[in-house]
């Protein structure tokens, strides 16, 4: 049985959320939570980084606004191709 990628993110997002409480609660150093989820400590640095972005804690791009970007910039391509053709 295949799990689905949204699920697994979810649970990353659980993960993450659990990690940062820790880290605020117990006063522990990153490398000590890193240790106890089994992941690396710039892993967790990185995740927490990017919940601080979602979260809007941090000044950066969420993934929403990544993604719709992305799309425009892939859709201007596509544009001027059409129109190299055109001419």
């Amino acid at each position: 049985m295949r799990v689905s990628s949204v699920i697994w993110s979810d649970v990353a997002l659980v993960w993450i959320h659990r990690a940062g409480e820790a880290v605020d609660e117990f006063e522990a150093s990153l490398v000590e939570i890193a240790k106890y989820f089994r992941i690396s400590n710039v892993t967790l640095h990185n995740w927490l980084k990017k919940t601080d972005v979602e979260d809007v804690v941090r000044p950066g791009l969420n993934d929403a606004d990544s993604a719709e970007i992305h799309a425009l910039k892939k859709r201007a391509r596509l544009l001027e191709q059409e129109n190299e053709i055109l001419r």
